[in-house]
């Protein structure tokens, strides 16, 4: 495997708490493979530990058009729409999920 896109460092230094580090991986691997779900997923919860709920919500949206049948993206981004006192959103989504499920 191309060591770019390999997601499994980046992953350690998430599970670090290396933000910075973890998000700038995440990054190189989304220039090589814009594709790529996992890292979408993955900077997603790097946007939301870091408290960019925006930045996380538009991240997880490209994730969700990246893998529409992933019931667990809509519910992380209802409740990043929760977090944001949307509530009228994070409801559309939370019964995405279950039509998704």
């Amino acid at each position: 495997m191309n060591d770019k896109l390999d997601l499994s460092a980046v992953q350690e230094d998430f599970l670090a708490r290396r933000w910075e580090s973890a998000e700038s991986g995440c990054l190189r691997i989304l220039e090589q493979a814009p594709a790529h779900s996992p890292a979408q997923e993955l900077l997603a919860k790097i946007q939301t530990a870091r408290g960019d709920f925006a930045r996380a919500i538009e991240t997880t949206e490209r994730a969700i058009g990246l893998s529409p049948n992933a019931a667990d993206l809509y519910r992380r981004c209802g409740d990043l729409y929760f977090n944001m006192r949307d509530l009228k959103k994070a409801i559309q989504l939370y019964t995405k999920k279950m039509i998704v499920i």
